[in-house]
C-alpha cells in the first residue's frame, strides 16, 4: 500500500479531473470521470470509470481494461478483519492486471498486481490478493481473497466460509500460464 499513498497525495493536490498517462491508450468512447489516476501503458476499451465525491480510482501500469467495464468508487462500509482495508473507500487496481469485458468493480476495492478477472465478474467491496484468477461470471463481495487464489467460474464468494469451499491455490508460476 505504500506506493499507493504517494499517488493519493499527488491526486489530492490537483483538481478532480482524471490524470491519464500520455503512454496509455484510452478508447475515445470511454468515460473517465472524477479523481482517476491512470498509470503508464494502460489500455482502456469502451468502459466507464468514475469516482464520486473525494474518492479515488487508481489504475497501475501495464493494466488492460476491456470493453463494457464499469469501475466506480463510492463510500461503503467494509467489514474486514484487516484494519488497512476497513479504511479503504477508494478503488485501487494494481500493475499487470487484466480485466475482461462486462466486469463491474464497485465500492471500496483493492485489486493487487497480476490479477486476472474474467468476463462478466462482479467485484464489490473486496480485496483481491496478488496473482489471483477470478474466472468468468464470479461474484466476489465483502471478502479478502488471499494471494495466488483461483476462484472458479460463476462462484459466489461473499463469506470466508464460501471462499474456503470454492477456491483453490495457484502454483508458484501464478498467471504465467495465462499470459
Amino acid at each position: 500500500m505504500q506506493r499507493w499513498n504517494s499517488k493519493v497525495r499527488v491526486l489530492l493536490q490537483n483538481e478532480t479531473k482524471p490524470q491519464i498517462s500520455k503512454f496509455s491508450k484510452v478508447n475515445p468512447k470511454a468515460e473517465i470521470i472524477g479523481k482517476v489516476f491512470i498509470g503508464d501503458h494502460v489500455n482502456i476499451g469502451k468502459s466507464k470509470i468514475y469516482s464520486e465525491s473525494e474518492n479515488i480510482i487508481s489504475v497501475g501500469e501495464n493494466t488492460q481494461i476491456k470493453d463494457g467495464v464499469l469501475i466506480s468508487a463510492k463510500d461503503y462500509k467494509f467489514n474486514s478483519s484487516i484494519s488497512e482495508t476497513k479504511k479503504l473507500k477508494d478503488v485501487y487496481i494494481g500493475c499487470k492486471v487484466f480485466i475482461s469485458s462486462n466486469v463491474m468493480i464497485s465500492g471500496a476495492s483493492l485489486i493487487s498486481d497480476g490479477v486476472f478477472i474474467g468476463y462478466g465478474c462482479q467485484i464489490i467491496n473486496s480485496q483481491i490478493g496478488p496473482n489471483s484468477v477470478i474466472e468468468a461470471g464470479a461474484i466476489v463481495k465483502n471478502v479478502t481473497i488471499p494471494a495466488n487464489t483461483f476462484v472458479p467460474s460463476k462462484a459466489i464468494i461473499n463469506s470466508m466460509k464460501k471462499l474456503n469451499c470454492s477456491t483453490s491455490t495457484i502454483g508458484s508460476q501464478g498467471l504465467d500460464r495465462i499470459a
